[in-house]
């Protein structure tokens, strides 16, 4: 080991120690303890100096107190300015040089131009430059770093423990709807049921219903193949009912529980959850209609006249399976509806009667956000559906809980980002911006979420992280939850740009160009958004009387 010599005398110099306080000091000069040491300063760092060189200074006791900071409670351990804080400064001061010269090159913390920026940094260079063949490992125990943030309740894992389950019985839901060909039977009936003339008020009502259960771009492509065939045989350009289906997708995708994005917006806010869903029917029907159907009639008689061109004639067509057994639409629809029906009525029944078993059962299905009655629903779909699906379930749930490894991500990933923030303080500046600015709350959660959502692309991690950041000032402002979550969740509608996978799903399965793409599937968002804002708007006037808001 190497010894360096003389360094306890220059920790006891009286220029360390003048120094020690000056460094000490900043940004603490308003203290009662700095303007004591500062009336006789010579006087107090002589003081210091003898006890130093006498051996006779002794660490003093720590005070320990509580520090309520944006809402979490910080415990702090502090020790007097004199002598301990000057004399800590005293010994840094003298020592650091040394220090720093057998630290590798990668030790970060409050080191001089060596801190996190500069961490992040390495981090990125050594992913971004790694040797062909090798690996990294990063291995942190952060539970007790930033202890303004609330490790155990919010961020990531508060968001995964609590929609983990629900998201995983969704996806096999959907899952098993679309094996059994479900969705397909659907599809047929609803158009058979409303005729070629409404066949795109067919297709915008079937993305609405079937897009509930079912992941957006899995139900595209399994309603994608319909679209061709109806332009064909209606006469309509298929851009009316690529609009109308994708709306009808979106706008359920974005709103509607047990989707992920809504869910975890929902869960975020605290609301109940029957309510929630019985307003965000209300809201999104409205904005799939007059978004996808209206409009796409609209753009089939202005801009896109119907003509049988050279393409479409080659245009591969996915025949249906007729001859393999399909679920009938009527099992479909009770499948879809069945959890829905299950949370709505254990939210609303225990308003109507105090018997103690029948307010059980009714906690029971609406406990853990809407979980059990989640699970019934996907019990009753594996037995009836089960004559319809080749094979084990096995490979299935599988598949299933692949796919839902990523949206779990991308909705934690929302979380902590949304937890960060909040931490940062950006909620006391929201509140003193709706003060000063006398800015409803309802417009900042929207046009937040907007820019989230342009920013991001992912509808969901904007959905989250907006919802992270408005969920404190919702209690401080005596807002309605429920409102708040919806007017979110339509403003993810609003930016299906290219920085949003949706856009190129469209985009490459139905070969339209970057401008079509913008004007049937981009657009007709835009207007589901403003129509549901619309909506969601009336409801918040509305909330003195309107039951659950």
């Amino acid at each position: 080991m190497k010894r360096y010599g003389n360094l306890y005398e220059q920790i006891c110099s009286m220029d360390n120690l003048r120094k020690a306080h000056q460094n000490a000091k900043k940004g603490k000069g308003w203290y009662e303890e700095v303007k004591e040491v500062e009336a006789d300063v010579d006087g107090y760092l002589t003081r210091l100096q003898e006890m130093l060189i006498n051996h006779t200074y002794q660490t003093s006791k720590y005070e320990k107190f509580i520090k309520r900071e944006n809402g979490k409670e910080r415990e702090i351990f502090k020790l007097p300015y004199f002598p301990d804080r000057i004399c800590q400064w005293a010994i840094l001061q003298v020592i650091e040089p040394y220090l720093l010269r057998y630290m590798t090159k990668n030790t970060y913390s409050a080191i001089p131009d060596r801190g996190i920026h500069a961490a992040l940094q390495d981090v990125r260079d050594a992913m971004q430059k790694d040797v062909p063949g090798c690996q990294y490992c990063l291995k942190l125990d952060v539970r007790k770093f930033y202890p303004s943030i609330n490790h155990d309740t919010s961020g990531f894992g508060s968001i995964c423990a609590s929609l983990g389950i629900v998201v995983a019985m969704g996806f096999l839901l959907g899952g098993m709807l679309a094996e059994a060909g479900a969705t397909d039977s659907l599809a047929d009936a609803t158009l058979k049921k409303f005729g070629e003339k409404h066949a795109s008020l067919a297709m915008n009502i079937t993305g609405f219903i079937v897009s509930i259960p079912v992941f957006y771009g899995s139900a595209y492509v399994i309603l994608n193949p319909i679209l061709r065939t109806l332009s064909r045989k209606t006469k309509k350009s298929i851009h009316v009912y690529i609009t109308a289906l994708s709306v009808g997708l979106l706008t359920t995708h974005c709103l509607v529980i047990p989707t992920p994005g809504p869910l975890s917006v929902a869960g975020t806010l605290g609301v109940n959850f029957g309510w929630f869903i019985l307003y965000s029917l209300l809201v999104s029907a409205p904005g799939a209609l007059i978004g996808g159907w209206l409009y796409g009639e609209l753009l089939g008689k202005k801009l896109y006249p119907y003509h049988q061109s050279a393409e479409e004639e080659c245009q591969v067509e996915y025949p249906q399976k007729t001859n393999e057994k399909r679920a009938p639409a009527g099992l479909a629809i009770a499948i879809i509806a069945l959890p829905l029906l299950l949370i709505v009525f254990g939210t609303l029944i225990p308003m109507w009667t105090e018997i103690p078993m029948i307010v059980s059962v009714c906690n029971f299905l609406t406990a853990g956000n809407g979980v059990m009655s989640l699970v019934i629903s996907v019990a009753f779909a594996a037995w009836t559906l089960r004559p319809y699906v080749k094979g084990s379930y096995a490979p299935l749930i599988t598949k299933n809980f692949n796919e839902m490894g990523e949206i779990m991500l991308l909705l934690g990933a929302g979380g902590s980002f949304g937890a960060i923030i909040q931490a940062s303080g950006i909620g006391d500046y929201f509140v003193t911006l709706l003060q000063s600015w006398n800015v409803p709350l309802i417009f900042l959660a929207f046009l937040l979420c907007l820019l989230m959502r342009s920013a991001l692309g992912s509808a969901a991690v904007a959905m989250v992280t907006t919802a992270s950041i408005v969920a404190p000032l919702c209690g401080q402002l005596g807002e309605s939850g429920i409102v708040m979550g919806l007017a979110i969740c339509a403003a993810s509608m609003a930016f299906a740009t290219p920085t949003d996978a949706a856009f190129w799903l469209v985009q490459k399965l139905d070969n339209l160009s970057f401008k079509d793409t913008w004007i049937t599937h981009t657009f007709g968002n835009a207007i589901a958004c403003v129509v549901m804002f619309a909506v969601v708007l009336v409801l918040n006037a509305c909330r003195g009387f309107l039951p659950g808001l």
